[in-house]
């Protein structure tokens, strides 16, 4: 899906609005409200934010991110004796893009849309699930396969964990049902003593470890249960449990922050607990690598041989299955740009990895108002 790269710039998003806040909380030192922090950065949080949400829904994530890894960014001096001035001052600066995005997404786009694209953008019915976009969702809260409950944040949670961290090789993976891609893991004695260890060794750390990992990783917790809720509602519209290669993508990013925080705050003095830190992390790394490759692997016999395949195939030429090339991209761009892309795909064969592309070129011809191609015609197919 080298063509659909919005949960890639969804990390590339949060990782940003972390190193941002992370860079603004220690000059700051805690004691100042984020939008009276001195210096740039905490504008160009609020652009990144801004942008990041017109990439996708994953971003939305880092509205709840920000507060909960640096809450004394937002309440600095605690709850005991709130300046509710300040603090409603600094709610409204950290809104502002969720804000500036809504009336964007409300009041201009669908004028454009209307205006060059012939079809009125429904943000809130597409959100709210009103209208005719609902793809199989009955309600917020229940869609095509599952409703949303505790048990589903909790499958969540943990497959999300052993895809990152426990080798399929001890806790085998299990077949999804909507595809030829591994759906979730066993939760058998293995991989709770991985959890059970891993959460045993994260809260000694968060009680006895150096500072300031020890105290975030008082807040990560937080974060951790706040995303899964959050990637579970999001779910509930598509597939219910999250692998980790779409949907659930940001977990990589705070797997991550997760891990640095456990390394940051050992008592790096000690070779021994230098050298066994660095072992866990290289271990962590080849698990998940080996068991990305597997749900990758899947993932594209599922969209490619599967999904694409069986929609387009009696519309398009498909080749037996492939990988797509940057010959063949380039192949199909000239062609379109001579303006015989309907010949090109009378007598070539594409892969199905191809296909997204072909149907970006036919809608920018039909956005200029070109001649519609009276066959192999995949804009306007159902699907795409």
């Amino acid at each position: 899906m080298m063509l659909l790269q919005g949960k890639n710039l969804s990390n590339v998003v949060l990782i940003l609005c972390i190193y941002l806040a992370s860079d603004i909380a220690k000059k700051t030192a805690g004691e100042q409200y984020l939008y009276r922090a001195f210096g740039v950065q905490k504008y160009i949080l609020i652009g990144v934010m801004f942008l990041g949400l017109f990439l996708d829904e994953m971003p939305i994530f880092a509205f709840v991110a920000v507060p909960a890894l640096f809450p004394r960014l937002f309440i600095p001096r605690g709850l005991s004796n709130p300046e509710w001035r300040e603090l409603l001052f600094n709610g409204l600066f950290f809104c502002l893009p969720a804000l500036l995005f809504a009336a964007v997404v409300l009041f201009v786009v669908p004028e454009i849309t209307q205006r060059y694209f012939g079809f009125r953008f429904d943000y809130l019915g597409n959100t709210l699930l009103v209208g005719e976009n609902k793809r199989g969702a009955k309600s917020l809260l229940e869609g095509p396969y599952a409703r949303f409950s505790w048990e589903l944040i909790y499958q969540n949670a943990m497959t999300l964990f052993g895809f990152a961290a426990v080798p399929s090789q001890i806790s085998p993976f299990i077949q999804s049902d909507h595809g030829a891609y591994p759906g979730t893991q066993v939760a058998n004695a293995a991989k709770w003593i991985f959890v059970i260890g891993t959460l045993a060794i994260a809260a000694a750390l968060a009680i006895y470890g150096r500072l300031p990992a020890r105290y975030y990783l008082r807040t990560v917790p937080v974060v951790f249960v706040a995303f899964f809720v959050f990637l579970t509602l999001l779910l509930i519209r598509h597939i219910p449990i999250a692998t980790g290669y779409y949907y659930g993508a940001i977990y990589a990013v705070l797997f991550a922050v997760f891990v640095g925080l456990c390394y940051g705050a050992l008592d790096t003095a000690s070779p021994v607990l230098r050298a066994t830190a660095a072992l866990i992390i290289l271990f962590l790394v080849v698990v998940g690598a080996s068991n990305f490759r597997q749900v990758n692997r899947g993932w594209i016999v599922t969209h490619n041989e599967t999904l694409v395949r069986g929609s387009f195939q009696s519309i398009v030429q498909l080749s037996e299955p492939r990988r797509l090339g940057r010959g063949e991209l380039l192949d199909i761009w000239s062609a379109w740009k001579n303006g015989n892309l309907t010949g090109y795909l009378d007598v070539t064969p594409i892969s199905t990895g191809a296909v997204y592309l072909v149907a970006e070129l036919q809608a920018l011809d039909k956005a200029r108002g070109g001649p519609v191609p009276p066959r192999h015609v995949l804009v306007d197919k159902p699907g795409y």
